[in-house]
């Protein structure tokens, strides 16, 4: 049932407030090549963009839910939601209200109309000051005098989120959002005669004597709504601060390039449909229906006869994990965060399409996808993985990353060329599918800069999917779940988080504790199983850690040779052909090692390659499709951990210099991938002090501290026993 006013009709009532004030006299923006435009022109395009942003998104809902949160005890809520609901969109459509300053239309507008009054010196060209300051007072006015609202406590609260709604005016040409402005009450006593002058209902009293007890009001909101929730308010104030840089963004460039948007990039029922006809029918897939249609079947399966290790069980244990998978989140339909923990080359990512894909079924709401990784090389490969599964193209999908760049202009504002329509769907990600970075994700939801929140009222209603969680630092792991506990039902997100290795974020907060449906609760029947445990073995090379030049030249001549020994023992027993990768933790010493110990006649018949942070995207993908390919019988990859996570190769042995538990487990994900090799072996060895990496790492820190941990490193690694280490973890960052 209908409880509020949507924000269309609620539009209707706050145009009342402008319709004596604006007339065509007023200048919003000018022009050397087309007719000026007036401020009336411009506050109905930002209308017209602000309103079809809220549809396109389902914000209506959205607000609706976080406001009820608020006021939900308050016997007066359907009023206190629908007037702050109004307050939350004037202060959108009428952000630019201070533009009748004559100041600003006499200096900045170069309007003849109107001549600069140097009576009021502090008002200069200012806008955006003297438009919050309107609209402040306008509503004070409403709400003292309102007898729908209740009491003086529900004035209180109101007062206050008109200052916080409105405070988005004052900061819409800032490069960032906060709520730290401090009123000049001189300024405003100076600017009151002028404001009078244009018919603005200013009362004096009420705005000064506000304005003086605002910052003890903020300091006590505790005191006065106890059960205020601040992440509520937090919430509110930056998807304003969205809505309004958005729909202003759309409006000027509408006027200043010609350039009309209607197209915001979110999933309709048609795109929706096309999305799961090409996953059920992909070619190149076609175990994907077989998934869908037949889960119940492979579900039933069960563990006792894919014991066998061949790639035939893989398939059908890979089917058997989506298809249980798929049943948990149709069991928890209504959930808002799952984790899907599963093995390393168990099909992560195509499970978890199908579970988007379920979850768009589920919730009519939902119209956008987030794909969310710590490394670029997981954007880029995750994008093409996307775009080929789902059969969707470059109009449809976006990565953001810094090393992708702008698509075309040079992304500043008032530069109107050609492709700018390019470059304002790349600035708002207007495609139903994005792929970015985890830095880029959260500095939009916890980040106060302008740029990072035009994106946020996209994220409302959307599957946010978080890959290779064990990639953050764990002193952010509380501080992560803490938004993502907020934000999902604030904003009707649905968040998988996914790893092989994936730390219970939720154990490190009691109100969240148990708050993630696990969607493969027996997950040990999988990582113990043979076609996934059996893989690859792990073994320690127990050779003293070098301390001076000496002691290390010695000890990469030695590994060079014990690699050219244990590669060509593989390659005797497999047809002359062996892929070994080696792994260190410094860019330096693997270069190092290629050049200076792998440049022996030994390894002539060996094609060697270096994969860094440091070397292109283009020569990385180039290297990387050459191992693919399998152009040479016999390669040696030397590499830093960007090839850890994710990366689609398949190596037969390893070498790698220990870090982390979990970096040991992603580094074996590059080996043996479909289980169908005999003899494949990950060498662990000491050489670059790990703890000038990871010395901050609560994992290292458990790791090198902790005796049990020490003792049963490798079985932790053979039995996939991470859960040991990440609740360890936990215990130690709850104790801190």
């Amino acid at each position: 049932m209908k409880l509020y006013k949507s924000f269309r009709e609620l539009s209707e009532t706050c145009s009342n407030l402008i319709s004596d004030n604006l007339n065509n006299h007023y200048l919003a923006h000018i022009s050397d090549t087309k007719p000026n435009e007036t401020l009336e022109e411009h506050t109905l395009q930002v209308k017209k963009y602000a309103l079809n942003l809220i549809d396109a998104h389902g914000l209506n809902f959205t607000v609706d839910n976080i406001l009820f949160s608020i006021t939900q005890t308050n016997p007066n809520h359907i009023e206190l939601v629908n007037l702050l609901k109004e307050i939350f969109l004037t202060s959108i459509i009428y952000h630019d209200l201070g533009k009748i300053n004559p100041n600003f239309q006499s200096l900045r507008m170069e309007n003849p109309k109107f001549s600069e009054n140097k009576s009021i010196h502090k008002l200069k060209h200012y806008h955006s000051l003297p438009g919050a300051i309107i609209l402040q007072n306008y509503y004070f006015n409403q709400i003292m005098n309102s007898t729908e609202i209740g009491n003086d406590e529900n004035k209180i609260l109101l007062y206050y989120l008109t200052i916080i709604f409105t405070n988005t005016i004052i900061k819409h040409h800032s490069g960032r959002i906060d709520v730290k402005s401090e009123y000049d009450l001189n300024f405003i006593k100076e600017i009151m005669p002028f404001l009078k002058e244009y018919n603005i209902d200013i009362q004096k009293d009420i705005s000064l004597h506000f304005y003086d007890d605002y910052q003890t009001l903020k300091d006590n909101l505790n005191e006065f709504f106890p059960d205020i929730s601040h992440f509520a308010i937090y919430t509110l104030l930056k998807l304003n601060y969205s809505l309004l840089t958005a729909a202003d963004y759309y409006a000027t460039s509408e006027y200043m390039n010609d350039l009309s948007i209607d197209d915001f990039g979110v999933l309709n029922n048609e795109s929706k449909n096309k999305i799961i006809h090409s996953f059920l029918n992909n070619p190149a897939k076609p175990y994907n229906k077989a998934i869908i249609e037949r889960s119940k079947e492979f579900e039933d399966i069960p563990f006792e006869k894919l014991q066998s290790r061949n790639n035939n069980n893989l398939n059908t244990l890979r089917q058997k994990m989506a298809a249980e998978a798929l049943s948990n989140i149709r069991r928890y339909k209504g959930e808002n965060c799952f984790y899907l923990e599963a093995p390393t080359g168990s099909g992560k990512t195509n499970t978890s399409i199908a579970l988007a894909i379920e979850l768009l079924k589920q919730d009519e709401r939902l119209n956008k996808i987030f794909y969310v990784f710590p490394f670029t090389t997981l954007v880029t490969q995750t994008y093409n993985a996307i775009k080929e599964t789902i059969d969707i193209d470059d109009n449809e999908i976006i990565q953001l990353q810094s090393k992708t760049g702008v698509h075309s202009a040079n992304g500043k504002e008032g530069n109107y060329g050609k492709d700018y329509k390019n470059y304002i769907d790349y600035l708002f990600a207007n495609y139903p599918i994005t792929v970015l970075t985890h830095i880029r994700f959260f500095e939009v939801l916890k980040g106060n800069d302008k740029e990072s929140n035009y994106l946020l009222h996209r994220l409302a209603n959307s599957i946010v999917i978080i890959d290779e969680v064990q990639a953050y630092t764990p002193h952010h792991w509380d501080k992560m779940i803490y938004f993502v506990d907020e934000i999902s039902s604030h904003l009707n997100i649905k968040f998988l988080l996914m790893s092989a290795t994936l730390p219970k974020l939720d154990e490190l907060n009691q109100d969240t504790e148990g708050f993630f449906i696990n969607l493969v609760p027996n997950k040990e029947d999988f990582f113990l199983n043979p076609n996934f445990k059996d893989r690859v073995k792990f073994e320690f090379l127990d050779w003293k850690q070098p301390k001076n030049e000496e002691e290390k030249e010695t000890f990469l001549n030695d590994l060079s040779y014990l690699v050219l020994e244990k590669s060509e023992g593989y390659a005797s027993k497999n047809g002359n052909k062996v892929r070994t990768v080696v792994e260190f933790v410094s860019k330096r010493t693997a270069s190092n090692f290629l050049s200076k110990y792998m440049d022996i006649p030994e390894f002539d018949e060996y094609r060697k390659v270096l994969i860094s942070g440091e070397i292109l995207d283009s020569r990385r993908k180039e290297i990387l499709d050459e191992i693919k390919a399998e152009e040479h019988d016999k390669i040696i990859v030397i590499t830093t951990q960007v090839i850890e996570a994710g990366v689609d190769i398949d190596m037969d042995l390893g070498f790698k210099d220990k870090s982390l538990i979990d970096s040991e487990e992603q580094l074996a994900g590059r080996i043996n991938r479909e289980a169908t090799k005999d003899g494949s072996m990950l060498y662990l060895f000491n050489y670059d002090l790990t703890k000038n990496t990871y010395g901050q790492d609560y994992r290292y820190k458990i790791q090198t501290t902790d005796e049990w941990i020490e003792k049963n490193y490798l079985n932790i690694l053979q039995k996939k026993q991470f859960d040991a280490l990440y609740s360890r973890v936990n215990k130690r960052l709850l104790a801190e």
